[in-house]
Order: structure tokens, then sequence, then C-alpha cells
């Protein structure tokens, strides 16, 4: 699962990232990004603000997340899946790990060696607004001992794959066996 992520970098690093030279945004670093909030997001060609999170008629909360294995498979997903994928920049995300005390811990999460990255997601336009959520899949590695699920993590090159994969089997199939990194755990 992922319910927050950070994006503490300059927009210039952001830009690069991404392979652009400009953008016309208003942005600040964000240390703790939450659901429902409006946040960059990637599409392949520019980088725009969106609401983390669909609204749906069946939950009182929006959803943040769907898992990659089934994203393909649930109406709420498949369509925007197959036509919307877009690329979360981060540097962090957070997970709370049950370590037995009444209260689970708090824990920052840094891909080593990659001062940004990507998150897999899918978004949507829905009236006047666009929705954007993260897409999950089970742990691996050193994840295991912290969460049971992560995030698609992504790589400049991988998300690339991952936006331009149009068959959408290969495509499950490659972001499912991704997040095969070193992870850094800070306790907050």
């Amino acid at each position: 699962m992922c319910g927050r992520y950070g994006l503490d970098i300059s927009f210039k690093k952001i830009l690069n990232f991404y392979g652009l030279d400009y953008a016309d945004l208003d942005f600040s670093k964000e240390k703790e990004i939450f659901p429902s909030s409006n946040n960059l997001i990637f599409d392949g060609s520019k980088l725009f603000y969106a609401k983390w999170g669909f609204d749906v008629s069946f939950s009182k909360k929006p959803l943040i997340n769907a898992r990659a294995e089934s994203v393909n498979e649930k109406i709420t997903f498949s369509k925007h899946f197959k036509n919307s994928r877009c690329l979360i920049p981060a540097t962090y995300f957070y997970e709370w790990k049950d370590d037995g005390k009444p209260k689970k811990t708090k824990y920052l999460i840094k891909v080593n060696e990659l001062d940004i990255f990507s998150l897999a997601g899918i978004f949507r336009k829905n009236e006047d607004k666009i929705e954007y959520l993260i897409l999950t899949t089970a742990s691996k590695g050193t994840m295991k001992d912290y969460h049971s699920r992560m995030p698609v993590i992504l790589d400049r090159e991988n998300g690339a794959i991952f936006l331009n994969e149009n068959n959408i089997n290969k495509n499950l199939q490659f972001i499912n066996s991704v997040n095969d990194g070193n992870y850094k755990f800070v306790k907050i």
C-alpha cells in the first residue's frame, strides 16, 4: 500500500528526470503528500496537477491505490490502465510497520541510488477535475519486513516502458516484475 509519499527535490531536477525543458507550473517541495491533495503527475509528454484519489460512489473515502495484479480486471480501473497511465514523481514514500507495539512505527523509505523516481499510476478526468491513484504490488526483498504491499517504483527507463507499452498483458507482467531495488529505511 502507499498512503503517503514525498517530493523533496528541486523543480529543475524533476523536469530533467522527465526530459522536459520547461513547465509553466507553480511548484513547492512537499515532505509529506497526503491523499486528496493536488500533486504533480506526468503523462509522457507533460507535467500537470491532479488530485490523489478516485472519488467513487461506493466508498466514502477516495480510492488511492489499485493492485497492479488486478488493475486490468476491475471495472473502476481497467479503462484508465489501458488509456491513461501516468508517472508520479517521488523522492521517498512512507510505510507503517507493525512492531508489536500499540502504535505502528512510521518509516520513510528511499530507493538507494535514486534521488528521484516514479510511482506507477493511472489517472482520469472526472467532470472538472483530474484524479490519479498509485499502483501497488506485493512487497519484495527487504520491503517484506515492513509491509506486505508497496508502490510500483520505476526509474526513468522503466517509467518510459510503463507509459509506452501498448500490450496490456506485457505491461502487467512488466510492472509486477520491477521493484527489486535496495531501500533505505529511516525510522520517523
